[in-house]
């Protein structure tokens, strides 16, 4: 898979395509900074993060001293807590369906297929660690405002290597010597599947002329990362990669090497102007800008004539290091970006962070000054005459403290017309009720209401209150649910699809996906099974953790459809009691299913099964007297308790 395109490094059309490469990363640079300080912001008050400032520093010293009357600021996290409650609405739903990547064929394809493609992706869900990068998506879509995660397909492979003793031999004959060690080194085929990647929204760089709901529909979109210049070296033949050995040292022959710092950090990653700092470069780290490109590849000097998708690596802005097509047949960018907001024109939205910040600073305001009222009242306002009274005695603090009078002019005089105490009056005592009342300002912005929050707030409240409120809550979770599902969700479940229908070339039995399968748990998956065209079925954006009552409501439908015996010939009972108990929370209830009738029967033929009239005590302990063996039989698989219908 070597050599099959290269530019050199000094010819004339490498210098063209970098500087078309270099432009689209300025123009997108210039477009997305314009968003940096608002994400640091948000991301300051996700942390409850003060900037410590001159001031700040002389008190935190005092009370390093042991003074008792300095007093710091306070960042009150509810803007943390109402993302962190969002997160687990948004999490739970996503992540809380068996399987979570649910399909449903589009033109007729049958159910194995589906069945395959499920159990296949839920792999891909397990050992490919997607959940992790699933959580981190939606964690950055509500602290930013834009979540953004890359997808490939991963084809690992691991080197296993150990020292094995090797006897020495002659013409195959065993020499009885002592063995020598020798270093064995084996290739083992590692994860192969969908590999998802998250991409701080400071690294990514998409085409500025569109929308963020359009990126797709954009002439470039990459991202910056930082790798390792020997990884390089060992995947320059799997990933096509050349000009190596103009990296010397991490450091790129001519050009600039400005680029957005990925390392580091936390602070470090802040710095999206941060020139690459020169010892990560010296010791072997290099910047990289991957970027996906549609191009006309003759206007490039490239192999080809059509539009299409090509891939270029960057190595510090000044090397192109990979120069080929994108190879996808989804033929789409391998990133996919979900959105807080619901908006269709801007290609940055505000997160619920940045929407909440001016509130949440009110908030603590209000704490802060009350607090700070209620200190400067426990210490007292107090006028003195410092000639009646020693001063000093009356400043130094502690219990049970004792206050001189001064010889001569405070000696015999009144102690009370020498010290007076100011009325104190606290003007921040409705403060805390005003932070109670802008709380309930940023829940109505942001949905999160009380009962989402695991709460029920203030007062007494009734069930239908509380449900209420839930549900109404609900209602605006379920909008930021599902606009991620047509935005990121379900265009990404179309890639991996792709990817899978590409590339997949093994054949192994996968277990089924899902809690309520019938039958065999595994199946038997290879490329033909995965064909066809498959759609995924988004998620409702209902309340997942309400599912008691879900669960209560099935059980009552249960209840009607036993009673009624028309109705229950037409549904599977078995099914629905399966899925009522899912959804109480059971995850291994098909452990107790019964065995099948005709296995049942010949159990019972082979002496291992009775009627269980008979195992309880015979023809006088409550058995079946004058019915036949099948029909008791039949009895005792359906679980009656007397004799059959």
């Amino acid at each position: 898979m070597t050599g099959k395109f290269k530019i050199p490094f000094d010819g004339d059309v490498h210098q063209e395509i970098l500087e078309k490469l270099l432009h689209m990363f300025s123009s997108s640079r210039n477009r997305m900074s314009s968003r940096h300080e608002k994400w640091k912001k948000a991301e300051d008050l996700y942390r409850a993060y003060l900037p410590e400032t001159e001031a700040s520093s002389k008190k935190q010293r005092a009370r390093e001293q042991g003074s008792a009357s300095q007093f710091s600021e306070v960042i009150l996290p509810y803007s943390y807590a109402l993302a962190l409650t969002s997160h687990t609405y948004a999490t739970s739903v996503f992540l809380g369906r068996d399987p979570v990547w649910q399909f449903r064929g589009r033109h007729g394809e049958t159910e194995q297929s589906t069945q395959c493609l499920e159990a296949l992706i839920a792999y891909n869900q397990d050992i490919g660690d997607m959940a992790t990068n699933e959580f981190i998506w939606l964690l950055d879509a509500i602290k930013y405002g834009c979540g953004v995660v890359g997808s490939d397909y991963a084809k690992e492979y691991q080197i296993f290597s150990e020292y094995v003793p090797i006897a020495p031999t002659l013409g195959g004959i065993d020499l009885g010597a002592d063995p020598k060690w020798e270093l064995v080194e084996e290739r083992v085929e590692g994860y192969c599947g969908n590999r998802l990647t998250n991409v701080r929204p400071y690294d990514w760089y998409p085409d500025p002329g569109v929308p963020l709901v359009n990126f797709q529909d954009g002439e470039f979109c990459g991202h910056t990362m930082m790798m390792g210049l020997e990884r390089l070296r060992s995947m320059k033949n799997e990933w096509d990669l050349f000009n190596l050995d103009q990296l010397e040292g991490g450091m790129g022959v001519g050009g600039n090497n400005m680029a957005p710092s990925t390392a580091g950090s936390r602070d470090n990653m802040l710095a999206a102007e941060k020139v690459w700092d020169p010892k990560d470069l010296k010791g072997g780290k290099v910047g990289i800008f991957r970027v996906v490109v549609n191009v006309v590849p003759e206007a490039w000097k490239l192999p080809g004539k059509y539009y299409q998708k090509w891939e270029f690596l960057v190595a510090n802005n000044s090397v192109i290091i990979k120069a080929s097509p994108l190879g996808l047949r989804h033929c789409k960018f391998p990133y996919d970006a979900i959105a807080w907001e619901t908006d269709g024109y801007d290609s940055s939205t505000r997160g619920m962070m940045e929407v909440t910040k001016p509130l949440n600073d009110v908030i603590n305001w209000l704490y802060n000054t009350h607090m700070f009222s209620v200190r400067r009242s426990l210490n007292g306002n107090l006028i003195i005459d410092p000639d009646r009274i020693n001063v000093k005695d009356l400043i130094d603090g502690g219990p049970g403290r004792i206050v001189r009078m001064r010889p001569g002019t405070g000696y015999g005089t009144d102690v009370r017309s020498a010290v007076a105490e100011l009325m104190n009056v606290d003007p921040t005592r409705g403060h805390l009720s005003d932070t109670q009342f802008t709380e309930g300002l940023m829940q109505q912005i942001t949905g999160s209401n009380d009962s989402l929050m695991g709460s029920l707030g203030r007062g007494r409240k009734t069930a239908t209150e509380v449900r209420t409120a839930a549900a109404q809550g609900a209602n605006r979770m379920k909008t930021f649910c599902d606009f991620a599902s047509a935005l990121g969700w379900s265009r990404l479940s179309r890639k991996m699809v792709a990817n899978l229908q590409q590339f997949y070339d093994q054949e192994k039995m996968f277990r089924i996906a899902g809690d309520l399968m019938q039958g065999t748990k595994f199946v038997n998956v290879d490329k033909t099974m995965i064909t066809g065209e498959f759609d995924y079925v988004p998620v409702d954006g209902t309340l997942p953790v309400d599912r008691f009552a879900q669960a209560t409501l099935w059980k009552e439908i249960f209840s009607v459809i036993g009673k009624n015996p028309q109705i229950a010939q037409q549904y599977d009972i078995s099914r629905i009691f399966g899925h009522m108990a899912s959804l109480a929370g059971l995850k291994n209830i098909t452990q107790f299913r019964i065995t099948p009738d005709e296995a049942a029967m010949q159990q019972a033929q082979a002496g291992n099964l009775v009627p269980a009239g008979q195992a309880m005590g015979g023809e006088g302990g409550g058995g079946y007297p004058g019915t036949s063996p099948t029909a008791a039989i039949a009895s005792m698989v359906n679980g009656a308790g007397g004799a059959p219908q």
